[in-house]
């Protein structure tokens, strides 16, 4: 079948440059070529899917904000008309010509060295379709029974019907992990480079975030308090140096935050200049961005700032300020259930906290932490905790995520790989507790208990962190957990 490209279509983009420049790729032979067009002329728009043909896997899988939405059996090309491996999009979406292609067909930018079951303008190009030849044959496991192109179920191309044109398709073997792995580990050469990794998992096409917030990398509070905030503006949770050793934006935050964010968007700083410098200010001011600090005379002020920026929900989440290991787990539960982080100064209630709770009698209000920490502080407030840091993450989990589809995890021993991280799994679609987890050795019980005990509904975990921050043993207790209680379950 062969038809013609329209007019016009949509590209994606794939960098960036000053001047409102917008690298894309384009639809041309040989597969793979890009150009510059410039934003003034053209519409920018944005799409949470990300579309991954697993070629050795003979599977596509579908992501929606990061999160496996589906994972498809799929026909590829036979031995002798391969699916080319590439980086590709969609198209367009073309009528199917008869019934024996299926209800519709996606063309992508792809191009074939041999003929393939549809053509562009007299070229072969790949296509995701249904073809009736092929559908007995695809069964569960997938095939490689194509002319080149990726087929479907008739029921699972129907799933694909809300992709927009424009979608990023990724067809190669090695682009995904292999589909027995649970856990993906989410890391950088620092913690800063984490919490970047971390973004690029969240919003990974460029300019996919509505808008950014940025706190220290050498302290938590503020960063943690910022998670809730950047769940509610739609952007990542990234962190820098603080002011005390460094005045300046660092270089690999700024180029995350171009990525990520087109120019004229609001990026908020946490905290006073005595925690990020107000050169940071300056720096994204004379990128494009705008420019928001929520900030207070101290931590505890700073959080009851967030609070009110966020629009003061009628949920609070109320955890000790002077260790980060409470308010990491409280942080995907306060994103689930539109609320805010206030900190306590350990057992004795914060008066900064105590004076904003006292204008808000009616908010709900979790004391995560036991007799030592927040539970103390506020005695009034449910609270949540366990007989340990690691026990009150599980307590946690349990209570807000009891069937939970995902799952994060990261060092109990220091915070800043759980920083970031912690926003990512409230802000996910299908949303998930923090657990905390030890850098070597066994999983705790509690940890393992949870994950054994919601098995059943799990099907993907994230580890933010190295292996010097966690070790590969503990990533393969996360997995086997997760397995042990699977089985169970037959």
């Amino acid at each position: 079948m062969e038809t013609t490209w329209p007019s016009a279509t949509t590209f994606p983009v794939i960098a960036t440059a000053p001047g409102g420049w917008l690298k894309i790729r384009l639809i041309a032979r040989p597969n793979g070529q890009t150009a510059w067009v410039n934003s003034s002329s053209c519409t920018v728009t944005r799409t949470s899917y990300h579309l991954v043909v697993d070629l050795s896997a003979r599977q596509l899988l579908v992501f929606d904000q990061a999160r496996l939405a589906y994972r498809l059996p799929a026909g590829i090309g036979a031995p002798d008309s391969p699916t080319p491996p590439g980086h590709y999009f969609v198209a367009l979406f073309a009528q199917a010509p008869n019934a024996s292609f299926g209800p519709f067909v996606i063309v992508t930018s792809g191009f074939a060295d041999q003929e393939t079951e549809w053509e562009q303008q007299g070229q072969p190009v790949v296509t995701i379709s249904a073809p009736a030849e092929v559908q007995d044959a695809i069964g569960p496991s997938g095939a490689a029974t194509t002319r080149g192109g990726v087929a479907l179920k008739v029921t699972d191309l129907e799933k694909l019907r809300s992709v927009p044109i424009g979608t990023q398709l990724d067809v190669d073997s090695t682009l995904v992990p292999s589909s027995n792995v649970a856990v993906q580990r989410v890391s950088g050469t620092d913690a800063i480079a984490t919490a970047i990794a971390t973004s690029h998992i969240a919003f990974p096409t460029y300019w996919s975030a509505k808008a950014a917030v940025i706190a220290r990398s050498d302290f938590f509070s503020d960063a943690l308090a910022g998670g809730p905030l950047a769940a509610k503006v739609g952007g990542p949770l990234l962190i820098t140096p603080g002011a005390s050793s460094n005045s300046n934006l660092d270089p690999r935050v700024q180029t995350e935050i171009q990525r990520v964010l087109a120019p004229g968007g609001t990026v908020y700083i946490l905290g006073g200049a005595g925690a990020l410098s107000n050169g940071v200010d300056r720096t994204l001011q004379g990128l494009g961005y705008s420019t928001q600090r929520i900030a207070g005379s101290d931590e505890y002020a700073t959080a009851v700032a967030v609070a009110e920026q966020i629009g003061n929900p009628q949920t609070i989440f109320e955890a000790t300020g002077l260790s980060f290991q409470d308010a990491v787990s409280a942080v995907p539960a306060a994103i689930e259930k539109g609320g805010a982080i206030l900190l306590t100064d350990g057992p004795t209630q914060a008066p900064e906290t105590a004076a904003y709770l006292a204008a808000h009698p009616s908010d709900l209000r979790y004391a995560v932490g036991g007799s030592f920490a927040a539970s103390a502080a506020d005695p009034s407030a449910t609270s949540v905790h366990g007989s340990d840091a690691y026990a009150t993450c599980a307590a946690i989990a349990t209570k807000f995520f009891p069937k939970a589809t995902i799952f994060g995890a990261a060092t109990g021993s220091n915070f800043p790989d759980a920083l970031s991280g912690s926003a990512f799994m409230g802000a996910l679609a299908a949303k998930g507790p923090m657990l905390l987890v030890p850098s070597t050795g066994s999983l705790p019980s509690s940890t393992s208990g949870y994950l054994a005990a919601s098995s059943a509904s799990i099907a993907q975990g994230y580890l933010f962190g190295g292996q010097y921050a966690v070790g590969d043993r503990v990533l393969s207790e996360l997995e086997s957990a997760g397995r042990r209680g699977s089985s169970s379950h037959g």
